[in-house]
């Protein structure tokens, strides 16, 4: 009997119902533990894998108890799509954050449909470039010189990250969220949010302290919530439109935008 749900994910992407058909019998559900590396630097032949429930963290290697995190997957995203040469090798890990559960497809089936599938190689086209796009994103603010700033825009593509999850997208959809109001967990705890961010830990400290006093979040040791998301996002999308001197007054922006006007939050 062919699984709906994975029939369903797969006719999503771009696949042809014949391609569908020969690749749903393959695909199995398969969980991982939080702390758990879903697949290795190094690792060939991985299955890929769309993330169902919980988050993972692409990664460096582990090195004297310490990683570098480069940036999430989070629910409706696809991980592994890198390796669609036969026997290309992981550069990065996959770091579960939370508990994850996923769909796997073996990556020969994968590759026979990048081969083949028109419309499932536009679709993996797009994955990669919006992943690039973040990815050169993430480098750019790394050279933000004043952590509040660096902090403020790390945080809010982040945000944006989970806001593009398949769960929050149909949330936005069926009830047009009231974007003053509406909130975002980050699942880490802030060791892991000030790698993400590019900060030592005390500073991501003082700068969540700088946030909460403004009304911008709620900060707890296992868990960062984001308030106010309307304003986050927009002053993403304030920086984005600067050509120069990305991420210089971010901060300014944020707690500005914050006692003015709203701004939805797919604007």
């Amino acid at each position: 009997m062919v699984n709906i749900v994975n029939y369903q994910l797969l006719r999503g992407i771009g696949l042809s119902d014949r391609a569908v058909m020969e690749l749903v019998a393959h695909t199995r559900i398969k969980s991982y533990e939080a702390g758990e590396v879903m697949y290795r630097r190094g690792a060939v032949e991985q299955p890929w894998r769309y993330v169902l429930t919980g988050v993972a963290c692409m990664c460096s290697p582990e090195r004297e108890g310490k990683r570098d995190l480069f940036g999430i997957v989070g629910p409706g995203h696809w991980a592994g799509d890198a390796p669609l040469e036969e026997y290309q090798a992981a550069i990065l890990e996959l770091l579960c954050m939370t508990e994850v559960r996923v769909m796997e497809v073996p990556i020969e089936y994968i590759r026979n449909a990048f081969e083949s599938e028109l419309n499932f190689c536009r679709y993996v086209a797009r994955l990669l470039n919006d992943r690039n796009l973040r990815q050169s994103e993430t480098a750019l603010m790394q050279r933000i010189p004043e952590t509040v700033d660096r902090v403020s825009l790390c945080l809010a593509l982040l945000c944006e990250t989970f806001l593009s999850c398949s769960p929050s997208r149909a949330i936005q959809d069926s009830r047009k969220l009231d974007a003053a109001q509406a909130h975002q967990s980050l699942p880490f705890n802030q060791t892991a949010l000030a790698s993400l961010c590019y900060v030592s830990r005390s500073n991501l400290s003082q700068t969540l302290k700088q946030f909460a006093l403004a009304g911008l979040c709620q900060a707890q040791y296992a868990q960062v919530t984001l308030l106010r998301l309307d304003t986050w996002m927009h002053t993403l999308k304030v920086q984005r439109q600067q050509t120069e001197h990305i991420g210089r007054g971010a901060f300014e922006t944020l707690t500005s935008l914050s006692t003015g006007a709203q701004y939805a939050v797919a604007q």
